[in-house]
Formats: structure tokens, C-alpha cells, sequence
């Protein structure tokens, strides 16, 4: 991650993953991602790339993409939202098909004075097509981060999240609809 002089990060997008339910799927994705510190209480995220799963017979490529924003209301309440989309060409032991994916999501933050966490709530609204068929996915959830990074257990919200690496994304294999 290369950090712009306080005013931005970019960096690449490089992961593996593996998936065991009911079928056996390895992948990798390839991809930039960036944050703009749009000023002291907002901040502007993107990201794009290529993925590539391939095992058990099933293929599936293609490419995702990300922005989102994050709002920080005093100095340990924020709240982040982010619109992904990702799309496969689907291959392998059935009719081939496309993999659409649009997700919607909100999530509400605290950071806990003088220590590194960060207790959230999450709700996030998918729109998957695939095989020809529509389905509507709400996810909710409760979230504890760990923050690493320079000084992370007395910096704000704020702070703590800009000098971390980037969040982890879980795209691609999120949303099963087998």
C-alpha cells in the first residue's frame, strides 16, 4: 500500500481463495484498490480487478468492482457504506451461464478508547442473477476488528482505519446459490 502524503492510499488487490461445501473451488483474484480522504470526517474507496475459480469441473472468471465511503460522526462513531458488483462466466457440467451480483451495504462502527477495537453492526441487500433466476439475499451480522497499525489503541475511528491496511473483502464466493 503506497499512502499519498495523508491525502489517499492505493494498493493492490491480490488474494486466495479456497471453497469446501459440497463442492471443492480454488481462486484467485487480481485487482487495484485506492482510498480518498475526501476530508477530516469522510473518506471515498474504489476497487477493481479479475477473479479466476477453477475446480470440480466448474470454471468461473470474471470482474468485480467496489466504491464506497465511510462517515465519521465524532471522534469513535462512524458509519461505512459500499455498493460491489461482481460477474462470472459460469462453465462446467451444466448449461453455461453468467454469475451477476449487486450488494448493498451499511455498517455502523465504534472504536473503543485506548484499545485497538472496533465493534460494528452490519446489514448488507444482494441481488444475485444466475441460471436465468433472480434471488434477494439480506445478510446481518456483528462485527469485532482488530486495528493494527501505528498508534491504533489511542487514535480515533478515523485515524486507526487510515494508517491499518486495507479491510479484507470476501467477493466471489460471498453469496452461494446452489
Amino acid at each position: 500500500v503506497y499512502n499519498f502524503d495523508g491525502q489517499g492510499r492505493i494498493g493492490f488487490d491480490l488474494a486466495y481463495e479456497t471453497l469446501d461445501a459440497g463442492i471443492s473451488m480454488d481462486g484467485y483474484r487480481l485487482g487495484l484498490r485506492g482510498e480518498y480522504y475526501l476530508q477530516p470526517n469522510a473518506t471515498l474507496r474504489a476497487t477493481a480487478g479479475y477473479q479466476d475459480y477453477d475446480n470440480s469441473g466448474l470454471k468461473a472468471d470474471g470482474f468485480y468492482g467496489g466504491v464506497g465511503g465511510s462517515y465519521y460522526f465524532t471522534r469513535n462513531i462512524g458509519f461505512r457504506g459500499e455498493i460491489d458488483y461482481y460477474t462470472f462466466d459460469l462453465n462446467g457440467p451444466f448449461p453455461s451461464s453468467d454469475y451477476d451480483v449487486w450488494d448493498f451495504g451499511g455498517k455502523l462502527q465504534y472504536k473503543c478508547d485506548d484499545y485497538p477495537l472496533v465493534f460494528g453492526g452490519h446489514v448488507n441487500y444482494a441481488t444475485i442473477d444466475v441460471f436465468g433466476g433472480n434471488t434477494d439475499v439480506w445478510n446481518l451480522g456483528i462485527d469485532l476488528t482488530a486495528m493494527f497499525g501505528s498508534g491504533a489503541s489511542k487514535a480515533s475511528l478515523r485515524d486507526a482505519e487510515v494508517n491499518s491496511t486495507f479491510e479484507p473483502m470476501r467477493m466471489g464466493t460471498l453469496y452461494q446459490t446452489f
